[in-house]
């Protein structure tokens, strides 16, 4: 990650992608790394933007709404109703 003008910016390249679906043991063509890569970029970016805001003061009572469960207990809760 590098930091330039107040803003960090990820460098997300086709090379790191292939790296990535390498370690991950997926397969990807040259075609799919060229959609992935950009499309990587802007997520990783936005996703600092709503880090950084909702690290501001304003947002520090605020929790979040995703809950993660194990899938039994899904199943478990949903017959509980």
């Amino acid at each position: 990650m590098d930091f330039k003008g107040g803003l960090y910016m990820t460098l997300v390249n086709e090379d790191m992608v292939k790296k990535l679906a390498s370690i991950a043991n997926l397969p990807l063509d040259e075609t799919r790394i060229k959609i992935i890569a950009p499309e990587l970029e802007k997520w990783i970016h936005s996703n600092n933007e709503l880090s950084e805001k909702m690290s501001a003061e304003d947002f520090l009572t605020v929790t979040p709404i995703t809950i993660f469960n194990h899938p039994g207990e899904l199943n478990k809760r949903n017959t509980d109703i």
